[in-house]
């Protein structure tokens, strides 16, 4: 026999259970440069609809004015991120770089769709053997910015308007590349993959490219994950109160069945 109204507890439990994993994931994260939080969006689930509103119950009586709509659960629906900019981390590094607004760095990485990912966190570095500009995890810029071996790594910065420069061993200034940034038609469609990468998808749309970065870099800076502890234990204190509120729903229609057993 089914249990009224079970599956709408199991329903409730997975997607506390979701949100759980969500806060989780966002309270690891909050020390993560360009780290941007998830929300869970969740939605409920179809109804049962035992009387219609505005019917007549009878030939004496009036039409019903409210409908007998019972629900059958919840779903998450969504798992997107929150956009807005984290607060800025001065470190006086010249090979760190904080973007302002909308936008992302390229990332080459061959087994992403279109060979590229993207990602916020500007931290870069000088690769010893390649002599690329990379990110913390190796990975080289689709901008392909290389440093001549005549040129010291030291000497090595980047400039707000993205350009990478060098001072080579004559002590002339020396043209290294330039950054660029580029951006989604739905940034929240964008897929994450783990070492702070994005991927293109369906949903996101093709990324393109900014004509130009003036004002949207700044150098010697990195952005701050924007998750706030505050609102992680929040959500993570509702979500934990939701499901035990399921749990005891689930054990007292285990107790409801249990009775009615021993009755028949």
């Amino acid at each position: 026999m089914t249990l009224p109204g079970l599956g709408a507890v199991v329903s409730g439990l997975i997607a506390n259970r979701i949100i759980t994993q969500v806060e989780a994931s966002n309270a690891s994260n909050s020390q993560t440069t360009g780290f941007k939080a998830s929300t869970v969006q969740t939605s409920d689930l179809f109804y049962n609809h035992l009387k219609k509103s505005g019917v007549f119950e009878n030939a004496d009586a009036l039409r019903r004015p409210v409908g007998v709509d019972v629900g059958t659960g919840s779903k998450v629906v969504g798992v997107y991120r929150t956009l807005t900019q984290g607060d800025p981390n001065i470190t006086n590094n010249p090979l760190d770089i904080m973007i302002t607004g909308p936008g992302y760095f390229a990332i080459s990485v061959p087994t992403a769709p279109n060979g590229r990912a993207f990602t916020r966190s500007g931290s870069f570095h000088v690769d010893a053997t390649s002599r690329k500009l990379v990110t913390l995890n190796g990975d080289s810029l689709l901008d392909d910015i290389s440093v001549p071996t005549n040129v010291d790594v030291s000497t090595v910065e980047i400039a707000n308007d993205g350009s990478v420069t060098g001072t080579d061993d004559k002590g002339a200034n020396v043209a290294l590349g330039q950054l660029t940034l580029w951006t989604f038609p739905n940034e929240e469609g964008a897929q994450p993959q783990g070492k702070s990468l994005l991927v293109e998808t369906v949903g996101s749309g093709d990324a393109t490219q900014f004509d130009n970065v003036t004002n949207k870099l700044v150098s010697g800076a990195l952005e701050q994950s924007n998750s706030s502890i505050i609102t992680t234990m929040t959500n993570l204190i509702d979500a934990q109160r939701a499901y035990e509120t399921c749990a005891r729903f689930l054990k007292a229609l285990s107790d409801m069945a249990k009775n009615m057993n021993d009755t028949s």
